[in-house]
């Protein structure tokens, strides 16, 4: 969760000249304590304002935005997934609404503004014509699509995406009716204003009726404030005296409340014994908000059902009414199949004697079998009408994105584009809507800079049953795998068919009948010419470190303590130029042993300048560089100086987008990165795993300039990875997730 910054919610209402006491469709939410992968640090602004003759009503849209929000933190990925199945889910409720409302010539319109704020990065989402302004100490940005319509009027979800970064007073304002009077030059003058400033500059009463949202960051502690909004006294009127008793006329005039009926007026009035008022309970969270709310006109009636009558006996009123009409239809069937029967079969014919139960249920079957076929039929053709329409927009989409000039237009267009074949290739896969996802994620692999590689499976047989792979190393053609759970190291070698299993490779936390160390947690490749002779080097987290060769039983040796610190937590560690560096993040510190000599006692890596470092999980080293990976994905990069005047020095880098449209610009990642490998020249590089979706990052070292990312050609397993390495010489990727191993070569 973002602990940088409050957000300051200004809500700016005004209709027929009137304030508003609050703004109706603003809800704010916090991260539950149980949500979707990525969502834990997102914070959700949605902001529904609806168009029509048939809104909600106030109850069912507060209860709506609750359930958007709920569905957001339930949904899985990015932040524009999240945001993307918001605003389908809405566009699909208002769309069957409309369609139910079509015939009473009612509808209602969803302009929905969504903003996810994570720390001091904001992600938008816009359906409809809401116009985004950005006010920030440099400029004033503005956005808006003015092709994007309301949700509810189709099938396809109008989205727009934008971000921004944002620093103290920055400020959003989202306006679904933003005033005539609001100009560049008053909105470029408001930067750095308080709340109440702001809205005394955008809601003076000359301006007339608006609609509007300010969003104001402010350093603080993450948490959301939402000014209530200030209403004008109202112009004095003469006092008259209230009527003794008030007419039938005025009293049909009064607002009906929320409790009652509302019906249309299409034949007369019916009696209040014969109105009954049923109530079905949807399975959906959202279907409770089925029912529309009709604007008054002269064609709507409000019907309201008298309350001294208890509810169980007109139930039961209206069931014995039910019963009594059924008996009478079917009796009627029955005795109307049978006089049909004795018009066309001849007389005297056995079925005279048939009952008339048995009659009306022949009778009642007969048309029951025809709708059954015809409702099979209606189905078939639906679906592939349904398909038609849902390919036709997918296509129509993707045209308007080829066209599309604007990068980022462009790639949310692409993404609808897909969302739709999602939808129609549910119904039936075609090699039409094959050829057209394969366009489709073309054209959003060359904006991401993505490349795809066919990964195949490493292992021969594949690794036991109950293996998680958290750590791999890769040389030449071996490849050291290692069981995070059971603290077991597997090694693998590279053959024609794959890679087999070496079953004489011992290296475990344990033998039988003896613990060696604690359950290993990282592994390094253990140069040939070090002492004593290894292939691998493995840890766990107490300083206790293993060395494992194949034929051979491993040795044990334990690490020799600073005097200032305990080393009874470690985390990882690696090997450069000879020297062990082992991350001890309760200490805040990195132990160095130089020449790898573990029997010395080491030196710490930093000096008087020392990072943050209770929450690094990985790191890398370069030389004197060292890159600390945090659990949030933020990098921490330190450079060591062996000599006085020049102390250690520490700062956190970010990532630099470089693709078009975002250059020298904050990369932004939905999902935090969780391991970091580091290359070393002739391309010396950093990549680091994303495990959600199962992407290889690659940057450039010191300045983390993004390069590209490496994503699977075809789905490879339903989990997060847990674990990836690369073997330069032979340009091999490997990633694990769980038990089973991959491997690709690097384009």
């Amino acid at each position: 969760m973002s602990s940088d910054y409050d957000f300051t919610l200004v809500p700016l209402a005004r209709n027929a000249e009137s304030e508003a006491p609050q703004l109706l469709g603003l809800y704010t939410a916090d991260p539950p304590r149980r949500c979707a992968r990525g969502r834990a640090a997102d914070r959700l602004i949605l902001y529904l304002v609806m168009t029509g003759n048939a809104p909600f009503t106030p109850p069912k849209q507060s209860q709506l935005l609750e359930n958007l929000a709920k569905l957001f933190y339930a949904t899985s990925g990015s932040a524009t997934s999240g945001m993307r199945a918001v605003a389908e889910q809405l566009n699909e409720l208002l769309w069957k609404r409309n369609l139910r409302l079509a015939s009473s010539n009612h509808h209602g319109m969803g302009v929905l503004t969504q903003v996810v704020l994570r720390e001091s990065q904001a992600y938008l989402a816009v359906s409809g014509k809401t116009q985004v302004y950005l006010i920030t100490a440099h400029e004033t940005q503005h956005f808006v699509d003015a092709s994007l319509q309301s949700l509810g009027l189709g099938r396809a979800t109008p989205l727009a995406y934008y971000q921004a970064t944002l620093q103290p007073n920055d400020t959003f304002l989202l306006a679904a009716q933003p005033s005539g009077h609001w100009s560049q030059e008053l909105l470029s003058g408001l930067h750095g204003q308080g709340p109440e400033s702001l809205r005394r500059r955008l809601f003076s009463p000359q301006f007339g009726d608006l609609n509007a949202v300010l969003v104001q960051a402010r350093t603080g502690k993450g948490k959301f404030y939402v000014l209530p909004a200030k209403v004008s006294p109202p112009a004095e009127a003469p006092v008259e005296a209230p009527p003794a008793v008030a007419s039938e006329a005025q009293i049909s005039e009064q607002p009906a409340p929320l409790v009652e009926a509302t019906v249309l007026e299409t034949s007369p009035q019916p009696t209040v014994e014969e109105e009954i008022v049923q109530t079905q309970e949807q399975p959906e969270e959202l279907a409770v908000l089925d029912e529309p709310t009709l604007a008054a006109s002269p064609a709507v009636k409000t019907v309201v059902a008298p309350a001294v009558r208890p509810p169980l006996n007109g139930l039961s009123k209206a069931l014995a009414k039910t019963g009594v009409l059924l008996l009478s239809v079917l009796r009627w069937l029955g005795q109307a199949g049978q006089a049909v029967l004795k018009k066309i079969l001849p007389a005297g014919d056995p079925f005279q004697a048939v009952p008339n139960s048995m009659m009306a249920f022949i009778a009642l079957a007969a048309p029951v079998i025809i709708v059954t076929l015809a409702s099979t039929v209606y189905f078939r053709l639906g679906r592939e009408a349904q398909f038609d329409v849902l390919f036709a927009q997918a296509q129509q989409m993707a045209a308007r994105a080829a066209g599309q000039p604007d990068e980022m237009m462009r790639r949310a267009d692409w993404e609808a584009t897909l969302a739709l074949l999602n939808q129609a290739e549910a119904l039936k896969s075609t090699s039409e809507t094959q050829a057209l996802r394969a366009q489709g994620r073309n054209a959003l692999d060359a904006v991401d800079l993505a490349r795809r590689v066919d990964f195949l499976p490493a292992i021969i047989n594949g690794l036991p049953p109950g293996v998680v792979v958290t750590r791999m190393i890769a040389s030449d053609v071996d490849l050291y795998m290692l069981d995070g759970r059971g603290g077991v190291v597997y090694h693998a070698v590279q053959t024609a068919r794959g890679y087999d299993l070496d079953l004489s490779f011992q290296c475990g936390s344990t033998e039988p009948g003896r613990q060696l160390t604690g359950t290993l947690i990282d592994i390094l490749a253990w140069p040939a010419s070090f002492r004593p002779a290894a292939s691998v080097l493995a840890m766990d987290t107490s300083g206790n470190v293993m060395y494992c060769s194949s034929n051979d039983i491993p040795t044990v040796a334990r690490l020799v303590p600073p005097p200032t610190a305990l080393m009874d937590n470690l985390a990882g560690f690696t090997l450069q130029l000879g020297a062990l560096y082992f991350l001890d993040p309760p200490a805040n510190a990195v132990w160095v042993y130089p020449k790898g000599q573990i029997s010395e006692q080491p030196l710490l890596y930093f000096d008087d300048e020392v990072p943050f470092m209770s929450d690094v999980i990985d790191m890398a080293v370069n030389a004197n560089e060292l890159y600390l990976l945090h659990s949030d994905g933020r990098m921490t990069f330190c450079t060591y100086s062996a000599f006085g005047v020049a102390p250690t020095r520490c700062q956190d880098l970010p990532y630099i987008d470089s693709r078009l449209g975002r250059e020298n610009t904050p990369l932004l990642f939905s999902n935090p990165f969780t391991q970091l490998v580091l290359l070393e020249p002739p391309d010396p590089s950093l990549f680091l795993l994303e495990p959600i979706t199962q992407a290889i990052y690659h940057f450039s070292l010191r300045t983390l300039i993004f390069q590209r990312q490496y994503l699977p050609l075809n789905p490879i397993a339903a989990q997060p990875a847990t674990a990836f390495t690369i073997n330069p010489v032979r340009r091999t990727i490997f990633l694990a997730v769980d038990n089973q191993v991959y491997y690709a070569y690097l384009p």
